[in-house]
């Protein structure tokens, strides 16, 4: 539970619109997938983003002496 002037922490839905997503190249370890999607959702803004898509990953978490962690919001198309 947050304390006094602190926020809880939770998941939210990206609003970011997938359009399309198709593998361009198939490897024995890993593919190139490219997503087309809309930053806003209106189709006005659209991106296409090429990836390689692994089918492993490795993540590190990081606390501070007080058991606290840092998250940056920052938009990453193959993460969603």
């Amino acid at each position: 539970m947050a304390g006094a002037g602190q926020q809880e922490f939770a998941d939210e839905q990206d609003p970011r619109k997938l359009i399309d997503s198709r593998t361009v190249y198939e490897g024995r370890i890993w593919d190139v997938v490219s997503d087309t999607f809309s930053l806003t959702g209106s189709g006005d803004d659209v991106l296409v983003r090429d990836y390689i898509s692994h089918p492993g990953a490795v993540a590190v978490l990081a606390l501070d002496s007080q058991d606290r962690v840092l998250l940056l919001k920052q938009y990453r198309q193959p993460a969603r």
